[in-house]
């Protein structure tokens, strides 16, 4: 679910959030997987952040969990998933989903995002 608030002007207070942020709008698809892993790997070590900073990467990981779900035939629930991930695939959704868990667990102002769009899951 796209996020509709434009991001605030500024860039996060801490220069090592808001130059991650910026990393994560340059970097291509297939780079993000390790760019988010690295992250997950160490752990949250920068202070709370405000999730309105985070509302472009938010949107781009979105779209990409938007389209494993049309890639996939995930958006009804008629039937299980018939095929497997890709070991890429799954890589990529993995790393998505664990690091928004840790970002929502160390924001404010979480309540902009809900990604889950019900009208998807209505045939």
């Amino acid at each position: 679910m796209k996020i509709k608030r434009p991001p605030k002007k500024q860039p996060s207070s801490n220069a090592l959030i808001a130059a991650f942020i910026s990393s994560l709008a340059t970097a291509n698809d297939d780079e993000l997987p390790e760019m988010l892993e690295s992250v997950l790997a160490v752990g949250w070590t920068w202070p709370r952040t405000d999730l309105q900073h985070w509302i472009n990467p938010l949107n781009r990981f979105d779209a990409m969990l938007d389209q494993i779900v049309t890639d996939y035939d995930l958006a009804t629930l008629e039937h299980p998933q018939i095929n497997q991930f890709t070991p890429r695939t799954k890589q990529s959704l993995l790393a998505i989903l664990r690091f928004e868990k840790l970002l929502l667990e160390n924001s404010t102002n979480r309540k902009i995002y809900a990604s889950f769009d019900v009208s998807r899951f209505h045939g």
